[in-house]
């Protein structure tokens, strides 16, 4: 009988490291999913015509959810004297006041969006929060 709670005992602390390792890093996480989703989302619309029909609608509706995700992870939601506060980093803005740099991101054109002829939504809001050194 000592082995199983043993086994019990590391999975725990394996749990428990692994746990603390990710919330240490919690922002280079957010960062590689900014990073990472849009190459998923770009190879996937190249490929996608390779797959059968009942995997696409499946893998479609996991990117959805992953897009999701990671556009409302940045949010930050706590109870303040009773009362609910959101508070997220979107702010709209007129054309002439962002910066160039930032419109000349937003209009890049990917390797996959030239080869495809589309011009997709950029999202762009982490490189902001990085470049304006916020914190949310």
């Amino acid at each position: 009988m000592p082995v199983p709670i043993l086994l019990w005992v590391v999975g725990a602390l394996a749990a428990l490291i692994g746990g603390a390792a990710l919330l240490r890093n919690w922002n280079a996480v957010i960062n590689w999913l900014y990073d990472f989703l849009p190459k998923v989302r770009a190879i996937w619309e190249a490929t996608k015509e390779m797959v059968p029909h009942a995997a696409r609608i499946l893998v479609e509706k996991y990117l959805d959810g992953a897009e999701k995700l990671v556009r409302t992870i940045h949010q930050l939601a706590y109870k303040k004297d009773g009362q609910w506060v959101e508070k997220t980093t979107t702010r709209s803005c007129p054309e002439d006041t962002v910066p160039d740099w930032v419109r000349e991101r937003v209009e890049q054109r990917g390797f996959f969006d030239t080869l495809l002829n589309r011009n997709p939504k950029k999202d762009i809001t982490r490189e902001i929060e990085n470049q304006l050194q916020l914190e949310v």
